[in-house]
């Protein structure tokens, strides 16, 4: 019955190809210093690929992928 289950609530393509069996958290700190103008310019064009593949890795391993401010507003 447990196999059945399973084949029903199959995952997509990519999803969670290697569990771990341990809770993994990816913690991106200080997101906020990316909107500064000379920080920006460089990392404009490689921000979303970056993004993307830490996306990719933590769907592939089941982890959270948690993105941090050190702004208080």
């Amino acid at each position: 019955m447990a196999d059945d289950i399973r084949k029903e609530m199959a995952l997509p393509e990519g999803t969670l190809v290697t569990n771990l069996f341990i809770p993994i958290a990816v913690v991106i700190s200080k997101m906020d210093l990316i909107e500064r103008n000379d920080l920006k310019s460089v990392l404009e064009k490689n921000l979303d690929y970056i993004q993307y593949t830490l996306r990719k890795f933590c769907l592939q391993y089941g982890s959270s992928l948690i993105f941090t401010s050190t702004n208080s507003n």
